[in-house]
């Protein structure tokens, strides 16, 4: 598997000076839908597509209600869905109330086995049609 990559154009300010640099970024492709992934499952195992998304849609409601209970969740090969909040630093502990709390997200941590796995990523890079006028450079 590749990790496909663009070329793009970016100024960044070194030394206090705007200097235009290129650099790599990852070609985003279109998310694999739930229909896409339930698809692949049912191909690679002998359970129907229509239960595999039954399984999945299931899976997807219990890690949610989970992480919205403030628990993580750790799938061994995939990695940990863990909840976090972020909250304003107080002075006295009677001072920390739900108020002091300014946000809630999920955090996602790589397993072992998927750290492994992204040290053999493969990176190709892909040509975008040039857009009329656009500069292009000599590789």
């Amino acid at each position: 598997m590749s990790i496909q990559y663009i070329k793009i154009r970016q100024k960044y300010l070194i030394k206090g000076e705007l200097k235009e640099k290129v650099r790599a970024r990852i070609y985003r492709q279109a998310p694999m839908t739930l229909d896409e992934l339930a698809q692949r499952v049912s191909h690679a195992t002998t359970i129907s597509r229509p239960d595999v998304i039954a399984v999945l849609s299931a899976m997807e409601e219990e890690i949610s209600e989970a992480v919205l209970s403030g628990r993580p969740v750790k799938l061994s090969h995939l990695g940990t869905f863990s909840p976090s909040i972020k909250a304003k630093a107080c002075d006295k502990e009677k001072d920390v109330l739900p108020s002091t709390i300014k946000g809630f997200s999920c955090n996602y941590a790589p397993s072992a086995y998927m750290k492994k796995r992204f040290m053999d990523v493969d990176y190709q890079l892909r040509r975008l049609p040039a857009a009329d006028g656009a500069k292009k450079d000599k590789d």
